[in-house]
């Protein structure tokens, strides 16, 4: 005789009333072993399946996510490749090409230069074998205000990169500025922040107060831009003084081969502009000059500059109008440095005019 029971598994456990009743319960419980086994084996099967096939969608992603970082890095998107090399940074922390790369990219999007220096000098300390990283690294350095570190970066780059890469760089005229920038902290002035507005970089200027300068700011007018002018996304603004009918402002010119440069138009009684003409004298250089500002003495043009003795980026001079030589002739300030008037080697092209406007209203 025979009872049927349900376990509480589900199972139906047979007991039978004979002597060998406990062999056969035992029996049946061998059975229920081997099919939980077999059950175990087949979801380690299907978990190995689901590994692998997560994997093979992580290492798709991964080379999607290189080949966007690479392409947005030889593009100059730095900002677009930053994110992208921080990810793999994290993936592939020894890696001394994605530690160039990302700490390359930082110099762009991290206002702390600190963390493009440390991993540009981890890219070289393993051997990298891009020279530009040592490009990269005095740059690094430079923003910084660690100047004779970015010099030994900047002429490692020179002595070992190939003519060609170098001469598409402007590596020697920062070493130029680096050595500018040592003479200048020598003789380091305190300031204090008056005031802080954020703007967007199209409006900006309108939220210029004035008063006590006079005038106004404006945007450079369609018919005193250049072709190239036209083609650029860069802001360009003028200050209309309204008590001359002379205004200064910046160009690229006909070529551009000398960046940016200050140039002059009158405005004619009918209230259309002459010929502009480039400012004579010892203004222009073959870097960028921008934001100029003609001082009601009518002489005096304050302006920004990478060249001269900048200390790399714009930094803001003056020059003087020669009524017998009908050309401006650069100041020499009487602390020895070249025409330099204010450091803002950080500043943006936004606080830089701000700056400008700043101390030419407590020079007025």
């Amino acid at each position: 005789m025979y009872c049927h029971q349900i376990e509480p598994d589900g199972c139906t456990t047979v007991n039978e009333k004979t002597d060998g009743g406990e062999s056969h319960r035992l029996n049946l419980n061998r059975l229920r072993i081997k099919r939980m086994k077999r059950i175990k084996t087949l979801v380690i099967a299907l978990w190995a399946v689901f590994v692998n096939q997560v994997s093979f969608a992580q290492k798709g992603t991964e080379e999607q996510i290189v080949k966007d970082a690479n392409d947005h890095f030889k593009s100059g998107e730095f900002l677009k490749a930053f994110p992208l090399y921080s990810q793999l940074v994290s993936l592939h922390p020894n890696d001394p090409d994605y530690s160039y790369r990302f700490g390359a990219c930082a110099i762009y999007s991290e206002s702390d230069k600190t963390k493009a220096v440390r991993f540009l000098n981890q890219a070289v300390n393993k051997g990298v074998q891009d020279p530009m990283a040592w490009y990269y690294l005095g740059k690094a350095y430079h923003l910084n205000y660690q100047f004779k570190d970015a010099i030994k970066a900047y002429e490692n780059f020179l002595r070992i990169a190939d003519p060609k890469i170098t001469a598409k760089t402007d590596a020697q005229r920062l070493v130029e500025t680096c050595i500018y920038g040592s003479n200048l902290l020598s003789n380091i002035k305190d300031i204090s922040v008056i005031s802080k507005t954020e703007a967007d970089k199209a409006n900006f200027f309108r939220y210029f107060n004035l008063e006590g300068i006079g005038g106004k700011i404006l945007t450079v007018p369609d018919e005193l831009k250049s072709k190239l002018d036209l083609k650029s996304t860069e802001p360009g603004v003028i200050h209309y003084p309204g008590n001359s009918n002379t205004i200064f402002f910046s160009s690229l010119g006909k070529d551009g081969s000398t960046g940016k440069d200050i140039y002059k138009a009158s405005v004619l009684p009918d209230g259309k502009f002459s010929t502009p003409e480039k400012v004579a004298g010892d203004v222009n250089t073959p870097y960028d000059e921008d934001f100029c500002f003609m001082h009601s003495d009518g002489k005096t043009l304050y302006y920004s500059s990478k060249g001269h003795n900048s200390m790399g980026g714009y930094d803001i001079f003056k020059s003087v109008y020669d009524e017998k030589e009908k050309k401006f002739s650069f100041v020499h300030l009487s602390d020895g440095q070249l025409g330099l008037f204010f450091l803002s080697f950080r500043a943006s092209i936004m606080s830089l005019l701000l700056l400008l406007l700043m101390l030419f209203s407590v020079l007025l």
